[in-house]
């Protein structure tokens, strides 16, 4: 495996995004080339080829699309849609052909075909109203699903797919329980494909939820605190990840100012759920909300909205801590991997 990853990472208010490299083996930052990306650029998504790049803008709502270039080539511009409102989340269906968007200001969650030729979304898109707070929307593994996250609300939504259709059916009973004043933003599935985590952003806990994979059921079975019991000022959870393995998973903490990370153990003998370990925070800059992981899944990097800096993290079985800074620009609101 390389020593060096390469990231994406939006900043919002330069209307740019920052290719960083991180040196795995020397603990290393650096930016690279700069893609200028008007409108605000937030939430970014791949194709499942990887060839095609999906950037949602926030402040002129919108989507811009490039081709994925070479390395140390920059993405060519394929075009550029526009949106009624701001979506504050992209995320494209394991067959490339359907964009998913959820929307936190106006609510509700779209999906809208892909042009096979352009890459380029094409029509308008269909509008399925959910609540206030959309802040994800999330394919299950196989395709078969939509799941919608809602922080205000306190709940998440679930859809059926119709992937022949391209439609959504919201489903109903049972409703996946949240603790009250959870507030689920984002979630992972766990590569079993039998667990979710979710982040909880208003009472700053992880969620573990059970996961049936033919019906879409989501069964809550705990939730972990990602502060200090005696912490005591404000704090917001914002994004998650999970490592390949499914070893680790990782939140980040916007007032701690700290990314929280988790060993998650096999279940044991007889137990019907995995156990969950605080490993430790790691500080990570002022207002942390974005963050992804390294490929070699023993590294993560968080974004500071407040400081306009990244910070790379070094994650064992037994710590986690910061091992390199570097100021990239305002507001670095999202980061996804360099794929190409």
């Amino acid at each position: 495996m390389s020593n060096t990853a390469r990231f994406l990472v939006s900043l919002q208010d330069d209307d740019t995004i920052v290719e960083v490299e991180a040196n795995l083996e020397f603990r290393s930052l650096a930016a690279l080339s700069r893609l200028p990306v008007a409108g605000g650029p937030a939430s970014v998504a791949y194709s499942p080829d990887r060839r095609t790049i999906y950037v949602a803008t926030r402040r002129e709502p919108g989507i811009t699309v490039f081709r994925a270039a070479a390395k140390d080539v920059q993405p060519e511009p394929l075009g550029r849609i526009v949106l009624t409102n701001d979506a504050c989340y992209i995320g494209l269906d394991a067959s490339g052909r359907f964009l998913a968007a959820s929307y936190y200001r106006a609510g509700g969650v779209t999906i809208q075909t892909i042009d096979p030729g352009s890459g380029v979304p094409a029509g308008e898109p269909a509008r399925y109203e959910t609540h206030e707070n959309a802040h994800m929307c999330r394919f299950s593994p196989d395709n078969r699903f939509l799941f919608v996250p809602h922080t205000g609300p306190n709940r998440i939504v679930r859809f059926s797919f119709d992937a022949a259709g391209a439609a959504l059916t919201r489903l109903g009973e049972p409703v996946p329980f949240c603790r009250p004043g959870a507030g689920p933003r984002h979630m992972v599935f766990h590569p079993s494909g039998r667990f979710v985590f979710v982040s909880n952003e208003l009472d700053s806990s992880l969620g573990l939820y059970r996961y049936a994979a033919e019906s879409g059921e989501l069964e809550f079975i705990d939730s972990y605190p990602t502060i200090p019991a005696g912490f005591t000022s404000p704090n917001t959870c914002a994004q998650i990840a999970i490592t390949p393995d499914g070893g680790t998973v990782c939140v980040t903490n916007r007032g701690h100012d700290s990314l929280a990370a988790f060993a998650v153990g096999p279940a044991a003998a007889g137990a019907e759920a995995p156990t969950v370990r605080l490993i430790g925070r790691s500080p990570a800059g002022r207002v942390p909300r974005a963050l992804c992981l390294a490929p070699d899944g023993r590294h993560v990097l968080t974004a500071s909205q407040t400081d306009g800096t990244v910070t790379l993290h070094r994650l064992s079985g037994a710590s986690v801590e910061p091992v390199a800074e570097l100021a990239v620009g305002a507001n670095p609101i999202w980061i996804t991997p360099r794929y190409r």
